[in-house]
């Protein structure tokens, strides 16, 4: 269906890297030196994580034959006190190599593993212990308005969330179904046909919390990457010389992205004050938290 494969396609080149070239150039990759990068690439990594989210940046390399696209595939994890760093970056075309590197370098797992279970991440996420599944919901929600006709897309927003907000999946299932025999329904029928393809994904989603659950819904690792480098006033090149190159440069661009960066404290502060409250906490994410 035209809209799941959207879906599966969207993952646009970040804003960060679509345009002119900019802060982050060989001099600087030159001026911390390979040694010093690669010896970022290898370091140890903490046990466990709040949470560890999966994504993927795409970019086009340019030579002689003209422009291709590829992508570069990374992992942002969150720690209990909020803070947030790259923990790999690679240029893998599957997500085994990627997750078995975490694991070499210390990462046991997390409490909650975010990402949207495309290109074989799903079974590689299996060598994660304890972990959550978490589908890309707000990537999901983001295209299903867009998708929406102006006229009825504040009733299909509003059906939405309240299909996430049910506790398991054969609630979640009866609210689209009322949602599908309603007026506003009966003008979406793509979005009715994306959202009972995904939903038999969500089950670790709509396990949650409801607090928690509002936190996962905003969160997007490729935008909260792309957040940090615009604070820092940095832009590169939407296009490279190769693989190598975008993956050097990357690099370097999360390694300065790393420092200093946290889940703005209220906001954390205040999830953390209501996952510790709520009986129906996981035990996983409390060990976490």
């Amino acid at each position: 269906m035209a809209a799941i494969q959207q879906l599966e396609r969207s993952f646009p080149v970040s804003d960060a890297l679509a345009a002119e070239p900019a802060a982050v150039a060989q001099a600087e990759i030159r001026a911390l030196g390979a040694d010093r990068v690669s010896t970022w690439r290898r370091r140890p990594l903490q046990t466990h994580y709040v949470m560890a989210a999966f994504d993927r940046i795409v970019f086009r390399t340019r030579d002689d034959l003209g422009t291709r696209q590829a992508e570069l595939k990374f992992c942002l994890t969150v720690a209990r006190d909020g803070s947030k760093e790259i923990a790999g970056i690679w240029t893998s075309e599957d997500w085994h190599g990627p997750v078995l590197e975490l694991r070499r370098r210390g990462m046991a797992g997390a409490a909650l593993l975010h990402g949207d279970g495309t290109g074989g991440m799903a079974g590689a996420l299996d060598r994660m212990a304890d972990g959550d599944r978490i589908d890309h919901v707000g990537r999901l929600i983001r295209l299903s308005e867009e998708m929406a006709p102006k006229r009825v897309r504040r009733s299909v927003a509003s059906a939405l969330r309240q299909i996430l907000q049910a506790p398991r999946h054969r609630e979640a299932l009866s609210r689209l179904e009322g949602f599908a025999a309603s007026r506003a329904g009966s003008e979406v029928p793509e979005i009715l046909a994306l959202w009972r393809d995904r939903l038999p994904r969500l089950d670790g989603f709509l396990a949650q919390s409801a607090a928690l659950k509002s936190y996962l819904a905003g969160f997007d690792a490729t935008e909260s990457l792309k957040e940090k480098l615009s604070r820092r006033g940095q832009r590169i090149p939407a296009c490279f010389a190769d693989e190598a190159d975008a993956l050097q440069t990357m690099t370097v661009v999360a390694m300065g992205a790393s420092q200093g960066w946290k889940v703005a404290p209220k906001i954390w502060a205040s999830v953390r004050c209501q996952l510790r409250t709520d009986p129906a906490l996981r035990p996983a994410i409390r060990r976490a938290m």
